[in-house]
């Protein structure tokens, strides 16, 4: 992990951890957990849902995940 490049969009930080199997730095990690628990939460209250398309940040790497690249019938 420590030679991979962060896969956050414009970012050139090194990675030093992953999401979705997909390596980030720290700042772009964190900035996506919140996000997905900020998600899910809101999903779980009724009349306070965060639509999946709002969740900016994790857009940004989902293209890179195995799960979607499966589904897409990708390698």
């Amino acid at each position: 992990m420590k030679h991979d490049k962060c896969n956050y969009p414009e970012c050139n930080k090194s990675a030093a951890t992953s999401f979705a199997l997909v390596p980030l730095c720290v700042d772009h990690f964190v900035l996506i957990r919140d996000e997905t628990n900020k998600y899910y939460q809101s999903n779980s209250k009724v009349g306070n849902h965060m639509k999946h398309i709002e969740r900016e940040h994790y857009h940004k790497i989902s293209h890179l995940t195995p799960l979607l690249n499966k589904e897409a019938g990708r390698k």
